[in-house]
């Protein structure tokens, strides 16, 4: 996942560990994770219909989706990824499925895909657009849409903060 700058080699808790500096930062490797299953439970909030839940299970399938956008926190990675989107990509092992969404910039892919909602709103940046542009996109309507219906939320907001004694808490 990246590519490795330099590492070293220890021991944490028995495992043998190379700790490497790389394209998203410092990270730990530990040799053969994935020979370790994973029990995932499910819970009544899986299901929720328009719900994209953000857990251990859809973290641990995104996470290279999740370095590569953490990744653009750095001002030479963002330029690498504008130069090649689809060669930066491959730096970070992702699915197809990803990598598609990712180069297709389709952000409510990115996020059914398990990407976590800060990080693909790091997309925005190399992009060009802003986070209404992006906040459109989660919502599957055009900016301008978007535009609006803030508009009308903040119609009357006076009003309803008044009548809730000046505070708002959602």
């Amino acid at each position: 996942m990246g590519t490795s700058k330099n590492a070293t080699e220890g021991i944490f808790r028995g495992y043998l560990i190379s700790v490497c500096e790389c394209d998203a930062g410092s990270c730990i490797i530990l040799p053969g994770y994935t020979d370790f299953p994973m029990n995932w439970k499910t819970h009544d909030y899986d299901d929720i219909p328009g719900t994209y839940v953000f857990n251990g299970e859809t973290a641990h399938a995104a996470y290279g989706l999740n370095k590569l956008l953490f990744s653009f926190n750095r001002e030479e990675n963002r330029k690498d990824f504008a130069e090649d989107p689809g060669a930066y990509a491959d730096r970070f092992g992702l699915s197809a499925e990803q990598k598609q969404a990712l180069l297709d910039d389709d952000y409510l892919q990115l996020i059914r895909l398990g990407g976590n909602i800060y990080y693909v709103a790091k997309l925005a940046v190399p992009r060009g657009l802003t986070m209404q542009d992006t906040s459109a996109a989660f919502k599957g309507i055009s900016t301008d849409e978007f535009k609006a219906t803030l508009e009308a939320w903040g119609e009357g907001l006076e009003q309803r903060l008044e009548q809730a004694g000046g505070f708002w808490n959602g």
